[in-house]
C-alpha cells in the first residue's frame, strides 16, 4: 500500500471581477484606543505620577505624558528629569483647566466643551486650556481652543450686529414706515 493524498482543486477563472471595489469600501474603521487610555486615567490603574492643582490631585502615567508633550518628556525623562518626586505641584492652573488637559491628553478629545453651558464660560474655558496647551506643547489641542475662540468671536459680530438692527428698526423715525 502506497501512502499518497490525491487533492482535487477547481480553479476558475474571472475575466472581469465580479464584485465591484467600490461596493465594499468605505472599510468600518473601528473606534481609536483612546477611549481605552481614558478609562486607564480614569481609573488610575498604575499610575506613576501626582499633580497637584490647587488642592486637587490628579494621578497620571508618565509614559503617556511624555508621548502625548514634549514638556513632560523632558520633565520626566530629559537630562533635566525632576527628581523623584511622588507630587508635582501646578501653581498656575486651575484645577478643571488642568483635568481637561490631562481628559485631551488621554482621550484627544474635549467632552467638557458640550458640557459647558454659556459661550462666555466656553470663551473663558478654551482662553484657559489654551495658554495650558502652549505651556506643555500640545499643538492639536492648540489649534482646537483657537477655533473656538474665533468661532465665539464670530458669534459675538453677529449678536452685535443683530443688536444694532433691532436699535435701528425700533428707532420711532424708521420702524414704523418700515413695519408698515
Amino acid at each position: 500500500m502506497i501512502d499518497c493524498i490525491v487533492i482535487r482543486c477547481i480553479v476558475t477563472v474571472f475575466k472581469d471581477f465580479p464584485v465591484e471595489v467600490e461596493s465594499i469600501f468605505p472599510l468600518h474603521v473601528p473606534p481609536s484606543d483612546t477611549e481605552e487610555l481614558s478609562h486607564l486615567l480614569e481609573a488610575g490603574y498604575g499610575a506613576d505620577v501626582t499633580f497637584e492643582v490647587n488642592g486637587v490631585t490628579f494621578n497620571a502615567h508618565k509614559c503617556i505624558l511624555a508621548i502625548r508633550s514634549r514638556v513632560f518628556r523632558a520633565q520626566f525623562f530629559g537630562p533635566l528629569k525632576e527628581k523623584s518626586d511622588t507630587i508635582i505641584k501646578i501653581e498656575d492652573m486651575d484645577a478643571q483647566v488642568f483635568k481637561s488637559l490631562l481628559h485631551f491628553i488621554y482621550s484627544q478629545t474635549i467632552p467638557e466643551f458640550e458640557e459647558i453651558n454659556g459661550s462666555e464660560k466656553k470663551h473663558n474655558m478654551a482662553q484657559h486650556l489654551l495658554v495650558a496647551a502652549d505651556k506643555y506643547d500640545l499643538e492639536r489641542l492648540k489649534i482646537i481652543c483657537q477655533n473656538i475662540l474665533y468661532s465665539s468671536i464670530v458669534t459675538l459680530r453677529t449678536e452685535a450686529r443683530g443688536m444694532r438692527v433691532r436699535r435701528y428698526l425700533q428707532h420711532p423715525s424708521i420702524g414704523p414706515s418700515i413695519m408698515s
